[in-house]
């Protein structure tokens, strides 16, 4: 199992730090200032691309809704999503610039198809979530083959 690691709003991928998998910039090459969900999205969906198989999508925040979105085009074997709710705004913690145009689309709200992956949702006070994604989506895949 691989893992594609999606920061969330205001975040960098360092917020991976010690996970496993590949953690990736939504914002890399992108102007923030007009960015949109779609723009996450498909930066999941390239990378995602690049990943051997099988594959996990993990994600935070708003992170998670750029995961779902691009769910139907990646086909993952997992979905991981760790606080799945965008904020309003970033959080105080944010280490750089969110896009003002993704987060009013989050506010407004996003159709979203259903993934046809299974999908685990983890507590972010989970003692160890990193343990807890890896277990998860590996005996997921194992269960599917």
């Amino acid at each position: 199992m691989n893992f594609l690691l999606v920061h969330g709003a205001g975040e960098e991928p360092s917020v991976w730090e010690g996970w496993e998998g590949i953690a990736i910039d939504l914002q890399a090459g992108l102007n923030v200032a007009e960015a949109s969900m779609l723009n996450y999205e498909a930066a999941v969906a390239c990378d995602a691309g690049l990943v051997e198989g099988p594959l996990c999508l993990v994600a935070r925040g708003m992170g998670a809704l750029a995961v779902l979105l691009a769910a139907h085009r990646v086909d993952p074997a997992a979905i991981a999503l760790i606080e799945p709710w965008p904020p309003d705004e970033p959080s105080a913690e944010a280490t750089r610039p969110e896009s003002p145009l993704a987060l009013e689309e989050c506010r407004r709200g996003v159709d979203v198809p259903t993934p046809t992956a299974p999908v685990l949702v983890v507590d972010p006070d989970e003692p160890d979530p990193a343990y807890a994604v890896s277990a998860w989506a590996r005996s997921t895949s194992a269960s599917a083959t």
